[in-house]
């Protein structure tokens, strides 16, 4: 026994002894000199777990409450969010789990959607969202535009219904040169729009700049059949619809979706029906249509600008000159006549008389954006 290096005074080989390890919360068994045991303490921890679980959850509530409040400036944080942000955090998580990277997003939108939550992790986003966005609007009144892009993004995304959001969101992927997801943001904040003609403007005036007319095609597919689309939306969808049919070369679209919408009716719509019909050549009739409608809609220079292009397409241009002459006269301090009755006196020996319009033009209106 006294060689055995394990022999312990007083100890033999078949006793055995308990100590505990972790404050009592793991318990070692020794048998004789060699073996050892360990095992929980199951009596000990069925309350200490407990314990330290609350005392987790209350000390990092109140830890992310200082933070959202106090270190990350959102005065809207409520300590009642936080207390429940992180219950609603793990049974988020794990509704996540079996759910794609897509997915993910549309459930997280589909919950920042639903009505307004009184308390937990929902409505602490809600009213981030709604935080951001006041803190980015007012970074864009003082022209801070690095703060400004900092919260926009985060303030669009939490506050989907937020209209004015999403446009400026938009505005800033576009200027970043990021078109796509501007796009989506769009689409996507079109549903909440159905009264607000501006948003829908919007839309359609970013689609016909970058060309995307399918994109204008399929908006209006979407939400004309809707019974509660605004008239104001209902009549900007129409005509764009045929407009994009008509940039795509559909002809024989854009003109039933002019008899359909009766869009000769109106300005835009008459000349549409113009503009199909010098298109598929019939280019008299077009241009006695165009006529009727310089009569019809004195006041829409966009009739004019046109009949004196075609006029100058058919070699009359002293009809040309005309129209240019009466748009000069509408509005004198407008460039664009002035600029293409250029067009009107071809060849070298008019060389000296194109070079002295210019030269005027760059004098009068050199800093002029419509120049």
């Amino acid at each position: 026994m006294a060689d055995d290096p394990s022999y312990v005074y007083g100890q033999g080989p078949g006793s055995k002894r308990t100590r505990r390890l972790l404050q009592g919360l793991v318990l070692v068994e020794q048998k004789g000199y060699h073996d050892l045991a360990y095992r929980p303490n199951w009596p000990r921890l069925a309350w200490v777990l407990p314990v330290t679980a609350l005392a987790a959850w209350l000390l990092g509530s109140e830890a992310y409450y200082f933070k959202e409040r106090y270190m990350g400036g959102i005065t809207t944080t409520r300590r009642g969010d936080m207390y429940l942000y992180f219950p609603d955090s793990i049974g988020n998580w794990f509704a996540n789990l079996p759910l794609t990277k897509e997915e993910v997003r549309q459930r997280e939108r589909a919950l920042m959607l639903k009505s307004r939550e009184e308390y937990g992790r929902i409505a602490h986003l809600q009213h981030k969202g709604e935080y951001f966005v006041t803190v980015a609007k007012a970074a864009l009144v003082r022209q801070d535009y690095a703060e400004f892009s900092k919260y926009i993004g985060t303030g669009a995304n939490l506050a989907p219904k937020n209209l004015e959001a999403q446009r400026l969101c938009a505005d800033l992927f576009f200027a970043f040169g990021r078109p796509l997801d501007a796009y989506q943001i769009f689409e996507e904040s079109l549903e909440f729009s159905l009264d607000d003609q501006a948003h829908f403007r919007s839309f359609l005036y970013r689609g016909f700049i970058l060309d995307q007319d399918q994109r204008i095609i399929d908006c209006a597919k979407k939400y004309l059949p809707m019974a509660g689309l605004n008239a104001g939306i209902k009549s900007d969808l129409q005509i764009a619809q045929a407009q994009a049919n008509f940039l795509r070369g559909n002809y024989s679209e854009t003109s039933r979706l002019i008899q359909a919408y009766q869009l000769d009716q109106t300005p835009e719509g008459f000349l549409l029906k113009c503009q199909v019909l010098w298109e598929t050549n019939e280019r008299a009739e077009a241009l006695k249509l165009l006529d009727a409608a310089t009569s019809a809609y004195p006041g829409v220079t966009r009739l004019l600008e046109l009949k004196a292009k075609w006029l100058k397409d058919n070699g009359n241009l002293a009809g040309a000159r005309d129209c240019l002459d009466l748009l000069f006269i509408k509005d004198p301090s407008n460039p664009g006549p002035t600029i293409q009755s250029l067009f009107l006196i071809p060849g070298p020996e008019n060389a000296a008389k194109r070079e002295g319009i210019i030269d005027k033009l760059l004098r009068e209106h050199g800093r002029n954006d419509r120049a």
